[in-house]
């Protein structure tokens, strides 16, 4: 997670590249998740909902490797 502009998708393009050299990898960019789903909500809601969604992408993807980058400022 970061904020806008601060190389997040940049890094994780790079980052997969090396990685599928000799692993599964899945790579999840929070902008297209969100326009799947039509929900841009930055609530507190929203960015618990949007963590949460990640986060169990990447569990249930089955690579070697998940790959999560985007804008979702929380605590959590």
């Amino acid at each position: 997670m970061g904020l806008p502009g601060s190389g997040k998708t940049t890094f994780s393009q790079e980052l997969v590249k090396r990685l599928m050299l000799k692993h599964t990898v899945k790579w999840f960019n929070a902008d297209a998740v969100r326009k799947e789903h039509n929900d841009w909500d930055f609530t507190d809601e929203g960015r618990l909902r949007q963590v949460t969604r990640m986060s169990h992408l990447a569990d249930e993807c089955g690579a070697d490797y998940a790959i999560c980058d985007f804008v979702c400022p929380t605590e959590y």
